[in-house]
């Protein structure tokens, strides 16, 4: 198959999908919306039947003369709520970065052929986070470490030797104070514990291909901003490995790529359609210390 030429000329800019999305808090609750007002902001034509984008997160007048901006709320497919989304969550981890007395980073792959559909690897990805984060072997690292929560967020890239690449980005937070020695069995015993678990669901993972490494308070803006990449507005600066923005330009460029692009553009959106992007665990705010350590 072609490669997805990345220079071609774009039409995402005319949809302008920046406008209005800076001025959008990250925490700023979606507004209720009445029916149609959706599908009257609704500027890219999805190619999966009941999906549709927001534009720009466009100001829309109701009935009672209150002012909003629409979203349709999808972090993965949609420009405008893709780069809300993330940024919420990049704020969140920053949060907890600073307040946790150590977290560790840990980037969670599995073996994949590149005839494999998207779907079914981001099954087995959630499959296998599912399974790693319960049962007595999970509880025994979270009390040995003192892993209090965790935050995870799935990124997917694609390559034409390789196929669909979805992997988990993941921040363990730990009461301990580890240094760059004593956190070597945490990341041991984190990147065993996830080939055990996808073995056990039925997909197949090495340690070697694992990733676990301190994150220093300090920097945790620099070490969240890469989070913001997987996003349709994104373009990626690797030759040969294209994230969603990449798909997303070519398949809505009106060039030849689109032929091309359109039916991975597709894929993703049908893979993706109403599956968790990204959590963390719940009551983090109260298990962590409250004083934050970096600003």
């Amino acid at each position: 198959m072609p490669s997805i030429d990345l220079t071609a000329p774009a039409s995402v800019s005319q949809l302008d999908i920046s406008i209005d999305v800076s001025s959008l808090h990250p925490y700023q609750n979606r507004p209720k919306k009445s029916k149609g007002v959706l599908q009257h902001d609704a500027a890219i034509v999805s190619s999966r039947r009941g999906i549709q984008l927001c534009r720009s997160g466009k100001r829309i007048i109701n009935a009672a003369g209150e002012v909003h901006r629409a979203r349709c709320g999808n972090s993965w497919a949609c420009p405008t709520c893709t780069d809300i989304s993330l940024r919420g969550f990049r704020h969140n981890a920053e949060k907890y970065i600073q307040r946790a007395p150590s977290t560790l980073f840990a980037t969670f792959t599995l073996f994949h052929e590149s005839f494999m559909p998207l779907a079914e690897s981001l099954r087995d990805l959630k499959n296998t986070m599912s399974r790693m984060t319960t049962g007595k072997g999970w509880e025994s690292i979270r009390d040995r470490f003192g892993i209090l929560g965790q935050g995870w967020l799935v990124e997917t890239t694609y390559s034409e030797d390789r196929g669909w690449h979805p992997h988990l980005h993941v921040y363990f937070f730990s009461r301990n104070d580890f240094d760059k020695n004593s956190v070597q069995p945490v990341a041991k015993a984190l990147s065993e514990k996830w080939v055990g678990s996808a073995t056990s669901v039925g997909a197949v993972a090495s340690t070697f291909a694992q990733s676990v490494e301190l994150i220093d308070p300090a920097t945790a803006r620099r070490a969240t901003a890469y989070l913001l990449k997987d996003s349709p507005k994104f373009r990626s600066k690797k030759d040969g490995v294209h994230c969603a923005g990449d798909i997303f330009d070519a398949a809505t460029s009106g060039t030849p790529e689109a032929i091309y692009a359109s039916p991975l553009w597709a894929e993703f959106e049908e893979a993706t359609f109403r599956k968790q992007r990204f959590r963390f665990s719940t009551n983090l705010d109260e298990k962590l210390p409250s004083t934050v350590r970096f600003r």
